[in-house]
This record gives C-alpha cells, sequence and structure tokens, in this order.
C-alpha cells in the first residue's frame, strides 16, 4: 500500500508517473477490492454521477452541450437554477423536463445488478440483522417533532449495507431498497412547492405514466403540451429502456396523496405541474446552484445519520466483545470534484471509522482516482485507486469476486487462507507452530505406550496407591513410560484421563 499512500497528499489528479503506475497494477487492485469485499462486514456505496454516465446518461459537463444552449452561451451552472422558472419557465421545464424524462426512459446498467448481489450478501448476516435492529431502536427514539411526512412509505431499516449518492436520476430505486438510500440532491421523481419562499415543504411523487412534452430543437417546454408539434427523435440507450421503473418503491396507496398527485400532474393538456395546496408552480425536488428553498428530506438524512452512529457503535462492539476490527469497504464510484459532496463524505466516514474499523476504501474514478488530503494518509485507511470507469471496474472487481468465492480442494484451502491473512496472518502464525511440532513430540512418548518389562503386581488399594504416586513423582521418573495396572485393577477412564494431562499439556498428539 506504500506506493497508493504516498499519492494524493496536495491533489487528487494524478501526474502522468503516477497514473502509469496505477494503470499498471490495476488488475491487482480489482482482485484486493474484491478481496476486501469478501471479508468485509459492512459495505457503503458512494455514487457519484460518473456511475450514471455509465447507463448513457450525460453528466454535469455533458447536460448543457446542446445546440440551443450554446447559442444562448449557457453552462450547466447557468442553466440548473430555480430562478429561471420565475423569469422563463420554458427554459425551466425544457431543461428538467428533458432530465424527467430521459431518466424515465434508461435503463440502469448492469453495475446496480452486481451490487445488488453484495448488498445481499452483507445485510443475510448477523452482524447485520443486528444493526438493523439498533437502527429499529434509535428512529423510535426521534421525537415525532423532529419527523417530516415523505413522498413514499418507507418500512424496515439498513443494516450492513448502505447508499449514498449525488445523482439525481433515482435508478437507485430500481435496486437497493428506500430505506438503505440517501440522495443528498434529491431526485426528479419528487417534486415539492416551487413558490420563494415555498407555502410548505411537503413532496409528493410524480405519476409513473407522466411525460413531459419538450421541443428538442429549442429545448423548451410550452406550458400547453399540444402546443409542440415537433416529433422528437428516439434516444438510443446502451441498456435499452428502462424495464422496472422505481421497483423498490412501494405503490402509492393513501388516499389523500394520491389526490395531491391529480391536482399536481394529471390535468388536461398543462405541461406545467402545480403545488397542490398554493396552485404555484411546481420545482423538482433537487438541489440547484444559488438554491435556498430546497425542502431536504430530513428522513433520508436522519436514517443516514443515526446508521453511521450504529455503525461506530458495532465497530466498537466488535473490538471489545470479539477482539478483532469490524472491516468496512467504501465503494465510491464516479465522484468528481465539481461538487464533493460526496468525496468529503466518503473520507469523513473513513475518519470516524479508522480507530473501530479495518477500512478499505476503493475509489473507481477515470480522472481523479486518489485521495482528496492536504497532510499525509493515515496508515490504519487503505486506499485502492482505480482509474478506469464504473461500470469497467465493477465487471473486473466482480469476476476476481466470483473466483475467490468459488470452492477449493481441501488441501489448498490453508495455502488460500495464508495468501489472504498476508505473511504475517495469524493463520501463517499457526501453521509455523504446527510444522515445529512433530520434532518436540518426537522426544515425548506416547501416552498408551506399553512399558517394556512385566508391570508389577500393583498391591491393594490400587486407586490410592496410584493417585500418590502420581502426586509424589520419584526423581528422574519424569521421561519414564506410565505404568499399566493389573487386569484385574483396570485403570478406569478417569484415572488414565489424570495420568494423561500432565503428559499432553500444551503438546499436540501425533494422531
Amino acid at each position: 500500500w506504500k506506493h497508493r499512500a504516498a499519492m494524493g497528499i496536495s491533489a487528487s489528479k494524478p501526474s502522468e508517473e503516477e497514473l502509469r503506475t496505477l494503470k499498471d497494477d490495476i488488475e491487482g487492485c480489482c482482485r484486493e477490492v474484491a478481496l476486501a469485499l469478501k471479508r468485509a462486514d459492512v459495505l457503503l456505496l458512494c455514487a457519484g454521477a460518473g456511475f450514471s454516465a455509465d447507463s448513457g446518461l450525460p453528466t454535469y459537463e455533458e447536460i448543457a452541450n446542446v445546440k440551443a444552449y450554446q447559442d444562448l452561451a449557457l453552462k450547466y451552472n447557468d442553466i440548473c437554477r430555480p430562478e429561471w422558472m420565475a423569469h422563463d419557465p420554458e427554459i425551466f421545464y425544457g431543461f428538467w423536463g428533458s432530465c424527467f424524462n430521459d431518466y424515465r426512459d434508461t435503463q440502469p446498467h448492469e453495475g446496480y445488478k452486481i451490487i445488488r448481489g453484495w448488498r445481499d450478501t452483507f445485510c443475510s448476516r448477523r452482524l447485520s440483522q443486528q444493526m438493523s435492529a439498533a437502527l429499529a431502536q434509535e428512529m423510535a427514539t426521534i421525537p415525532s417533532a423532529q419527523r417530516q411526512p415523505e413522498p413514499y412509505q418507507v418500512e424496515g431499516n439498513a443494516g450492513g449495507f448502505f447508499v449514498y449518492t449525488s445523482n439525481v436520476d433515482a435508478h437507485c430505486h430500481d435496486y437497493f431498497e428506500p430505506y438503505e438510500v440517501r440522495e443528498c440532491h434529491g431526485n426528479t421523481e419528487v417534486w415539492q412547492c416551487g413558490a420563494s419562499p415555498p407555502c410548505c415543504k411537503r413532496t409528493w411523487r410524480a405519476p409513473l405514466d407522466f411525460k413531459f412534452t419538450v421541443n428538442k430543437q429549442t429545448m423548451r417546454a410550452p406550458q400547453k403540451a399540444s402546443s409542440v408539434t415537433v416529433k422528437e427523435t428516439p434516444v438510443n440507450r446502451p441498456f435499452g429502456p428502462r424495464k422496472n421503473p422505481l421497483a423498490k418503491l412501494p405503490a402509492e396507496t393513501r388516499p389523500e396523496v394520491v389526490t395531491q398527485v391529480e391536482h399536481s400532474f394529471k390535468r388536461k393538456d398543462e405541461n406545467w405541474p402545480i403545488c397542490p395546496w398554493c396552485k404555484s408552480l411546481a420545482r423538482p425536488h433537487v438541489l440547484m446552484f444559488n438554491d435556498a428553498h430546497m425542502a431536504s428530506d430530513m428522513e433520508q438524512e436522519l436514517r443516514f445519520q443515526r446508521w453511521r452512529e450504529v455503525l461506530i457503535d458495532a465497530g466498537r462492539s466488535c473490538r471489545l466483545s470479539r477482539g478483532r476490527l469490524l472491516r468496512l469497504v467504501i465503494l465510491e464510484i464516479g465522484c468528481g470534484g465539481r461538487v464533493p459532496t460526496v468525496r468529503a463524505t466518503c473520507e469523513t466516514t473513513a475518519a470516524q471509522m479508522k480507530k473501530n474499523a479495518d477500512v478499505t476504501v476503493a475509489r473507481i474514478n477515470l480522472d481523479f482516482p486518489l485521495p482528496d488530503r492536504l497532510h499525509p494518509l493515515a496508515s490504519d485507511t487503505r486506499y485502492l485507486c482505480l482509474p478506469m470507469k464504473g461500470l469497467e471496474g465493477l465487471r473486473k472487481i466482480s469476476e476476481h469476486y466470483a473466483e475467490l468465492m468459488k470452492p477449493k480442494p481441501v488441501k489448498r484451502r490453508l495455502e488460500a487462507a495464508a495468501q489472504e491473512q498476508g505473511p504475517r496472518g495469524p493463520r501463517d502464525r499457526s501453521r509455523s507452530r504446527d510444522a515445529q511440532t512433530p520434532i518436540v513430540e518426537a522426544a515425548v512418548p506416547s501416552v498408551t505406550a506399553r512399558a517394556p518389562q512385566e508391570p508389577k503386581q500393583a498391591p491393594k488399594p490400587a486407586a490410592k496407591r496410584k493417585a500418590k504416586a502420581k502426586s509424589m513423582p520419584m526423581p528422574g521418573a519424569a521421561n519414564a513410560p506410565p505404568v499399566e495396572g493389573s487386569r484385574n485393577h483396570a485403570r478406569s477412564r478417569k484415572t488414565a484421563a489424570r495420568q494423561k494431562r500432565p503428559l499432553s499439556s500444551g503438546i499436540k498428539t501425533l494422531d
């Protein structure tokens, strides 16, 4: 790990020499990540825009690379602002309507399925179930005044897995449970009042059958959907159309919420949703630039913060009761430096857990794979830097993980375990002691060996004499073989065990 720990002290972007070193060792890094996943107790997934880009969705820099925006000299940080809703609603809903439609029509890449398989492995373990029960108790202690209604019903508590993401496409809800997802920037599936300031902090979901009407040539969405006559050209997605959108979110059955959705979205020929309470224009529940009125999802934030507290307690308990450190893997994928919220959360969590956990941070990033540190890295936190795209890295890690999980022959298990533990692992030390055992045992006669001379006739009472002889050994008789009793006074099992104990104490027998 030394050559990795020396990188990234002052900047995250690697030099040409560092990048060459990382690429030469990329297969070894992928295998080490797979090995860390195999041995880990808890997995935290931190996903950024690069993770969604593998599905065919544009990144922050690409989303404004459209002729209509270039003609207006607009970039992403110019368009992604709530002021457009008051100055030019067609531009506002053209931008967010296009994003909404693209996210709805795009199938998430297979990396989500790979991580879901790892997630099921972690959540089936006893430690995960204990964490889930502890989190349920923590959430029950929160006063009702600090809680707020959610746009969807959440039942359950996270255990050995959690997702922290800045992506607003809501693709995580196709594969992961709602109680183990924290979307720090919100998502386009949830909407709120767009007044400035909002009339309330309530949010609601967009219906699954809704779609914005956007003129792709001008990137405008007029108020009346029927006024758009330009046909939308189909977009080719690498994994086809979205198959099961929001499959892990429960269907909305609350009558009052269904009524709100109908008042907001399902109005005849209307292309701009409104707030069901004050009838102002509605906006997506997404954090924008210069945004002071986003209704933050406090329930998601509470679940994530309490989960981290439970994780710290689990690490402390594991160290004190089991005598080992909890093994935590933080898998960060596609998190850039433009909005470093996810990167900061990743490294903050690693710093909080390093005293009570064996932390491995695996950062998959094509441009910024190195740690963001202004001081040398701590020796007790391991960073694995993979300069590659997210899906490519997940595929390679998955291949190594499947190879490591294959059952090995019995003769190769100790050898494979020794390789996993390293040259100074505990299994190697036990094997070295076992290798020296036959030399010690060769100098000690077997407990059941017969004496070469005829056994002496033991006088009565035999049991008392033997016990006395055992408690008061004769000088020079330490290495003598045990003497058998007569046939009429055979040794009992307890007596044989007492005679065997001094000879076999601390020594392994050859049988």
